[in-house]
């Protein structure tokens, strides 16, 4: 008997895989309940990441529950009845984006994110000496406009956070704060006038493509998580880069605007930590 989440790898990317796995960990370790989730090497349709990048639980049970009853949670909002009684041997279905399914065990989930060493060793390799300065992270979200799920592409459904949100942001920081940029389109974050002088460094951790044409986030991922504080996007990947720093000195700015006008109808209220800044 276990309560499991099918869809994992094919209800969205890494990030939202993030949001999911880590809330179906939390509300199982509530409930005293096992977690199934499909095995490692699925072939699912949004890239099934989470193997690749973090060590993982060795906890989990493999598999799916295709007869299981369903449990659709069709909001992004905390659901205090999935929470606090879920049922055994159901499939849950939803995007579950809030830390209050997991805030709890914190402390399970981050170390289950524990980046793989391979995933670690490179990010160091490279930004070790601007990291050794206590950098914040910049992360712009915009996508290979090839692509039909880019967000250049979908600007009623997640429009791309203006220059002058990002301006603002950095006003909340000392001008002596480095400040690594990282985007799925780091050649045209490089010609932005606003991103121009010398304490801005710019990640090349989003090079690599999976078969799809995607970038592959890991090592930008890693990398926002090794920073001090850092201004997200409108992005699960880097609310996630955020959460994962332990401690940090600086703010952590996030937008107010997260969906556009075709999904404005859902409730985001719970997604923002209140310990953030919002603009």
């Amino acid at each position: 008997m276990a309560v499991s989440f099918n869809n994992l790898g094919s209800h969205g990317r890494l990030g939202n895989q993030m949001f999911q796995y880590a809330s179906m960990r939390g509300i199982t370790l509530r409930n005293k309940l096992n977690l199934m989730v499909p095995p490692p090497d699925t072939k699912t349709c949004d890239n099934y990441g989470l193997f690749e990048c973090f060590e993982m639980s060795d906890e989990l049970e493999f598999g799916r529950q295709d007869n299981a009853p369903k449990v659709n949670v069709d909001q992004f909002h905390f659901s205090k009845e999935l929470y606090y009684a879920c049922p055994d041997n159901v499939d849950v279905v939803g995007y579950l984006q809030t830390e209050k399914y997991f805030i709890k065990y914190q402390d399970t989930v981050r170390k289950d994110f524990t980046f793989n060493s391979g995933i670690k060793d490179k990010v160091l390799d490279r930004y070790e000496k601007y990291l050794a300065l206590d950098p914040i992270f910049l992360h712009i979200r915009r996508g290979d406009p090839n692509l039909w799920w880019a967000y250049t592409n979908l600007p009623d459904h997640h429009p791309v956070c203006t220059d002058e949100y990002y301006i603002q942001a950095l006003k909340n920081f000392s001008d002596e704060v480095p400040v690594i940029v990282m985007s799925d389109s780091i050649d045209w974050c490089k010609e932005q006038e606003w991103l121009s002088g010398t304490r801005f460094i710019f990640s090349d951790g989003s090079e690599e493509k999976y078969a799809d044409g995607a970038a592959i986030p890991y090592y930008d991922l890693c990398l926002m998580s090794m920073c001090s504080g850092g201004v997200i996007a409108n992005s699960s990947l880097s609310w996630w880069g955020a959460w994962l720093i332990n401690n940090p000195i600086h703010n952590i700015i996030a937008p107010n605007i997260w969906f556009g006008k075709a999904l404005e109808h859902y409730n985001m209220d719970d997604l923002i930590p209140e310990r953030w800044i919002k603009l």
